[in-house]
């Protein structure tokens, strides 16, 4: 895309000449506009590829020439649809999966025998790679991640007030409890913030890295691309917000992904 043309149609766009007023109302501006321009110059296509294969690097030679037999005793059943042809295909399916089976059961035990001679990070990235953390999420429902988050969130939370109550406990039981209070404060009051700049903005803008989310409207690495124009909307709404003290409604929203195999570890342990 035309990057050049990309900043010029936002500068001409409502943002700047017609911004909304309320701090909610010109974040959301600011996602409408941006999505919309972003359309014009860069529209969504849609396209098909093929599934990935199958990793079958844990197949031992064995169980390689068992699978080209029974393709091969498959073919020829289907071909005469002889009876013994059948029974031949059947039994060599059998044989099959057999040592397809214990070649992977072969693999998950060296892979995890070498785990005591690696580093702490390897180990975890071995386990990671076994329990297939990174295609888990993908076959859960919106309904069963919801369900996973609040049954994870009401744990720790209850955790928590489990350890005050046991800390509560105790200090009840100590004839003369030590006092926990905080220091008051004796510096100056702070009654407002200091007014963002855009060169603030720019600053931010090019030392933190381009990682995105799935709830981003815009790819980081084109704010950053055009940190310019976007240095400046970002300033405007971040002392809109500091100004009104309203945190974008928006923007309150975040994609969060747990560790795949320390859930399965935690729901083992608990």
């Amino acid at each position: 895309m035309d990057l050049t043309s990309f900043e010029a149609s936002l500068r001409r766009s409502e943002l700047f000449t017609s911004p909304a007023d309320g701090t909610d109302e010109f974040a959301a501006q600011l996602v409408r506009v941006v999505t919309d321009e972003l359309d014009k110059v860069a529209p969504v296509q849609s396209g098909s590829r093929r599934p990935p294969k199958t990793v079958t690097k844990w197949l031992s030679a064995e169980a390689v020439s068992a699978k080209r037999e029974r393709r091969r005793m498959e073919r020829r059943w289907q071909r005469t649809r002889n009876e013994e042809d059948r029974l031949e295909y059947r039994r060599v399916c059998r044989r099959s999966n057999k040592l397809i089976n214990k070649s992977l059961q072969d693999y998950y035990q060296n892979r995890l025998l070498e785990c005591d001679r690696l580093s702490a990070a390897k180990r975890w990235q071995t386990v990671n790679e076994l329990l297939h953390a990174h295609h888990t999420d993908k076959t859960r429902t919106d309904a069963e991640n919801r369900d996973l988050v609040n049954s994870f969130s009401t744990f720790f939370v209850s955790k928590i007030s489990s350890l005050k109550f046991a800390v509560y406990n105790r200090l009840s039981s100590i004839s003369n409890p030590v006092s926990f209070q905080d220091p008051s404060h004796t510096g100056p009051l702070v009654h407002t913030c200091q007014p963002v700049t855009t060169a603030e903005v720019l600053r931010i803008l090019h030392s933190v890295p381009p990682k995105s989310s799935s709830v981003d409207f815009v790819p980081p690495s084109l704010v950053k691309s055009c940190a310019a124009v976007f240095a400046e909307l970002i300033a405007e709404l971040a002392n809109r917000s500091f100004s009104n003290g309203c945190f974008p409604a928006c923007v309150k929203h975040a994609a969060i992904t747990g560790l795949v195999t320390l859930l399965k570890l935690f729901y083992f342990q608990h």
